[in-house]
């Protein structure tokens, strides 16, 4: 038997997964298999499944794998992480704590349990599972990142810079470090500082989309306006169908009052991303300017629609009125306060 499985691993190694499968299965099927083999046969399996996309097969030999080795809390692992990657977070989060129950110091685990529950906004339980993961196993970056993002998440901006600060030591050169650390610095208006990280990030990174949609921010709140339209035009020469980008664009040119060409990149966000319900607020907004208020709240409406969560269309819609002097008794008090009754019409138009 050793040498069919010889087979299948050549088989394997020269990429012939469907084969792979085939001979593994002959393998299984033969009473002479042992328990030894078994297992080495199932794992090949297993990856021959991974590799031909066919995710839940993959599960399925691990679980068997499994079976023959209940105390394995990294398999455990795997198979939450097989099951994760097709979208069934039931089960993932089933055996990611299989995996904590044999083993509760398992940091990889207990950062994936964590992960999950972020994802069902379960953030105080998330922040103790990837504090737990770092506990013990200081040298994963994985649940230093997740953690500082949760505390970005729920306005601890100032734990979120001291954490990315603190992993430094063990991570200097981490791209995505130095990008949450400038955000935790962004968000508490700490500028120049946010500028100098994010200016690391790209220099270790320079690929990553996030890093030149944040540093323009930056460089917007610090109004230096001519800087970062220079910023997003070279980005956009080396990425020109980037939806996000011509929006970025667009709302720098907006700032600097050339509302023409500002809506030429706004529109070409949409040409990218017709869905993009942001840009259509941002074009909505220089209608508005331009005193195009029926235009800009069917704009507006299409915004909300798609993206019905966005705050700038909801927050534009709601002050359209002001455009209208006309409808400002109407909707608002003495004290510019929106009235019960504008918030109702607003309910009902949305």
């Amino acid at each position: 038997m050793d040498s069919v499985f010889q087979k299948a691993e050549y088989l394997f190694e020269n990429k012939k997964y469907e084969e792979t499968i085939l001979v593994c299965k002959d393998i299984l099927e033969e009473d002479t298999c042992d328990e030894n083999l078994q297992i080495k046969t199932l794992y090949l399996l297993s990856k021959s499944f991974k590799l031909i996309g066919k995710i839940n097969e993959q599960c399925e030999s691990l679980i068997l794998v499994y079976k023959l080795q209940p105390k394995n809390y990294e398999l455990a692992k795997d198979i939450g992480v097989a099951y994760q990657t097709i979208g069934n977070n039931e089960l993932a989060r089933k055996y990611y704590k299989e995996s904590i129950s044999i083993n509760n110091q398992y940091s990889r685990a207990l950062n994936n349990l964590g992960g999950l529950e972020i994802l069902s906004n379960h953030l105080n339980e998330a922040i103790d599972l990837f504090n737990k993961a770092i506990q013990f196993n200081p040298s994963l970056l994985q649940p230093r990142l997740n953690l500082i993002k949760s505390y970005l998440k729920i306005g601890c901006y100032d734990k979120g810079e001291l954490l990315a600060h603190q992993s430094f030591e063990h991570f200097p050169k981490s791209y995505i470090l130095f990008f949450l650390y400038s955000k935790s610095l962004y968000l508490q208006k700490k500028l120049e500082e946010a500028e100098i990280a994010i200016k690391n990030s790209i220099d270790i990174n320079n690929q990553y989309q996030d890093s030149y949609l944040h540093y323009s921010s930056i460089l917007i709140d610090q109004n230096k306006l001519d800087e970062a339209e220079i910023l997003i035009k070279n980005v956009i020469n080396s990425d020109p169908n980037n939806h996000l980008y011509h929006n970025l664009l667009g709302v720098i040119l907006k700032k600097k009052g050339e509302y023409d060409d500002a809506m030429i990149h706004f529109n070409r966000a949409l040409q990218y991303k017709p869905d993009f319900a942001l840009s259509m607020s941002n074009i909505a907004a220089i209608m508005l300017e331009n005193d195009e208020i029926e235009n800009a709240e069917i704009k507006l409406r299409q915004a909300i629609k798609l993206n019905p969560n966005l705050s700038e269309p909801l927050l534009l819609f709601a002050y359209a009125p002001l455009f209208r002097p006309d409808q400002i008794g109407k909707y608002f008090n003495v004290s510019g306060i929106v009235s019960d009754e504008f918030s109702e019409k607003l309910q009902a138009k949305i």
